[in-house]
């Protein structure tokens, strides 16, 4: 029984890393490496290929899915909207 409900355990482990490198839920923010927040949004899921500009286009977001849904925002450097 211990070895049955430590191997549901594992996989569950697994599976949940595997989602998380899938799919950005909610909330989620992305850093660029020198710690600016460069995107956050609302929406459920976060595809990869996707790249966002600011006016002046420097680059915000970049990841690596097909599709963003509602609710996005983009911040620059300042955390203006």
């Amino acid at each position: 029984m211990k070895r049955i409900f430590l191997l549901l355990t594992l996989l569950l482990n697994s599976l949940l890393t595997l989602s998380a490198q899938t799919y950005i839920y909610s909330g989620d923010k992305r850093y660029d490496y020198d710690s600016r927040v460069i995107a956050t949004w609302d929406g459920s899921r976060l595809y990869s290929g996707d790249k966002r500009y600011d006016y002046d286009s420097r680059v915000l977001a970049t990841w690596d899915g097909t599709r963003l849904y509602s609710g996005d925002k983009r911040y620059d450097y300042d955390s203006r909207v």
